[in-house]
């Protein structure tokens, strides 16, 4: 679920992109990944399932899959559930190194002050596996891998905590 003003169109980056149709504050959450209907599966499933990409027994994980939080990834079961990968606006967020989002546990904040007209983006290494055999990254040339749950986790939070700290209600007591 988005939760910006946004628009799908053509992107240099890679295929279609989301752009965003108005500006946006630093900390502001853009996205949930829940995919409306979720599927949690262990690790170790969704990398015995996506290990060989083209023949996949499950395609639906191979198209969707997101790490979670640590060990866990959610996609969505397009084959139960009628839909088909393209049909939201979150297939199309691109990756990149220095992406416009922070991704932590199946939300996106806006990683900076982002303007009308740029492209939400998100790392990817944070989705993937580290188990799993990475692949290049279309603008750069180098190679996307996911990183482990526990990096994942503790990388992200890390920038959350450099994101917010400014915030007054960041050294509030509870």
């Amino acid at each position: 679920m988005i939760l910006a003003d946004i628009e799908v169109r053509n992107s240099e980056i890679e295929g279609n992109g989301v752009f965003l149709r108005q500006d946006v504050e630093r900390g502001r959450l853009l996205i949930i990944y829940t995919y409306g209907i979720s599927e949690l599966i262990h690790k170790d499933y969704h990398d015995e399932v996506c290990r060989d990409i083209e023949n996949s027994p499950c395609p639906d994980i191979v198209d969707s899959s997101v790490r979670y939080v640590h060990d866990w990834f959610i996609y969505d079961n397009y084959t139960r559930h009628n839909t088909s990968f393209g049909g939201r606006e979150t297939d199309f967020v691109n990756h990149s190194f220095n992406p416009s989002m922070i991704y932590h546990c199946g939300l996106c904040f806006a990683a900076r002050d982002l303007k009308a007209g740029e492209e939400l983006t998100v790392d990817y290494r944070y989705f993937l596996s580290e188990d799993i055999m990475g692949f290049t990254d279309m603008k750069s040339g180098r190679e996307i891998k996911g990183v482990s749950g526990r990096k994942a986790f503790i990388s992200s939070l890390k920038k959350l905590n450099e994101l917010f700290k400014d915030d007054p209600l960041y050294n509030e007591e509870d």
